[in-house]
Protein backbone atom coordinates (compact mmCIF):
# COMPACT_ATOMS: atom_id res chain seq x y z
CA UNK A 1 0.00 0.00 0.00
CA UNK A 2 1.37 3.63 -0.53
CA UNK A 3 0.12 6.82 0.91
CA UNK A 4 1.71 10.23 0.30
CA UNK A 5 2.68 12.44 3.29
CA UNK A 6 4.48 15.28 2.54
CA UNK A 7 7.45 14.72 1.11
CA UNK A 8 7.73 11.37 1.63
CA UNK A 9 6.27 8.34 0.48
CA UNK A 10 5.10 5.78 2.74
CA UNK A 11 5.46 2.37 0.73
CA UNK A 12 4.09 -0.69 2.66
CA UNK A 13 5.43 1.03 6.30
CA UNK A 14 9.08 1.57 4.56
CA UNK A 15 9.55 6.15 4.58
CA UNK A 16 11.00 7.22 0.92
CA UNK A 17 12.82 10.72 -0.07
CA UNK A 18 11.72 12.41 -2.84
CA UNK A 19 13.78 11.24 -6.13
CA UNK A 20 13.63 14.86 -8.13
CA UNK A 21 16.96 16.14 -7.44
CA UNK A 22 15.24 19.40 -7.88
CA UNK A 23 13.44 19.67 -4.66
CA UNK A 24 17.27 19.16 -2.47
CA UNK A 25 18.41 21.71 -5.33
CA UNK A 26 15.66 23.96 -4.38
CA UNK A 27 15.88 23.31 -0.49
CA UNK A 28 19.72 24.27 -0.32
CA UNK A 29 19.20 27.48 -2.11
CA UNK A 30 15.96 28.50 -0.63
CA UNK A 31 18.36 28.22 2.69
CA UNK A 32 21.34 30.21 1.31
CA UNK A 33 19.39 32.95 -0.12
CA UNK A 34 17.52 33.01 2.97
CA UNK A 35 20.16 32.94 5.25
CA UNK A 36 23.00 36.03 2.76
CA UNK A 37 19.47 38.33 2.89
CA UNK A 38 19.54 37.41 6.90
CA UNK A 39 15.98 36.54 7.41
CA UNK A 40 14.36 34.00 9.81
CA UNK A 41 12.44 31.42 8.52
CA UNK A 42 9.70 33.27 10.46
CA UNK A 43 10.26 36.16 8.47
CA UNK A 44 10.31 34.90 5.06
CA UNK A 45 7.34 32.53 6.17
CA UNK A 46 5.23 35.98 6.79
CA UNK A 47 6.61 37.50 3.75
CA UNK A 48 5.77 34.57 1.50
CA UNK A 49 2.23 34.07 3.20
CA UNK A 50 2.90 30.85 4.59
CA UNK A 51 3.54 29.03 7.64
CA UNK A 52 7.02 29.09 9.15
CA UNK A 53 6.72 25.25 10.02
CA UNK A 54 6.80 24.75 6.46
CA UNK A 55 9.70 26.85 5.66
CA UNK A 56 11.54 24.72 8.06
CA UNK A 57 9.78 21.60 6.49
CA UNK A 58 11.04 22.42 2.96
CA UNK A 59 14.81 23.42 4.00
CA UNK A 60 14.75 20.14 6.00
CA UNK A 61 13.49 18.29 3.14
CA UNK A 62 10.55 17.07 5.48
CA UNK A 63 7.92 18.47 2.60
CA UNK A 64 7.88 18.96 -1.27
CA UNK A 65 6.46 22.28 -1.81
CA UNK A 66 4.36 22.85 -4.66
CA UNK A 67 4.82 24.79 -8.06
CA UNK A 68 3.06 27.53 -5.98
CA UNK A 69 4.78 27.69 -3.11
CA UNK A 70 7.66 27.58 -4.70
CA UNK A 71 6.73 30.91 -6.28
CA UNK A 72 5.59 32.23 -2.65
CA UNK A 73 8.92 31.48 -1.47
CA UNK A 74 10.70 33.08 -4.47
CA UNK A 75 8.23 36.12 -4.17
CA UNK A 76 9.28 36.15 -0.34
CA UNK A 77 12.78 36.06 -1.09
CA UNK A 78 12.85 39.21 -3.33
CA UNK A 79 16.38 40.92 -3.21
CA UNK A 80 14.63 44.52 -3.83
CA UNK A 81 12.61 44.58 -1.02
CA UNK A 82 14.38 43.00 1.73
CA UNK A 83 16.88 44.09 4.14
CA UNK A 84 20.82 43.89 3.47
CA UNK A 85 23.43 42.96 5.90
CA UNK A 86 25.80 45.72 6.01
CA UNK A 87 26.62 48.45 3.58
CA UNK A 88 27.03 47.65 -0.09
CA UNK A 89 25.53 44.29 -0.14
CA UNK A 90 25.43 42.57 -3.64
CA UNK A 91 22.52 41.23 -5.12
CA UNK A 92 22.07 37.55 -6.35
Amino acid sequence: MIFARGAATIISGIKTRPTDPLIPAFATALRRRREALDLSQEALARRAGISTVFVGRVESLRNQPTINSMQKLAKGLDADSAPRRGVGASTF
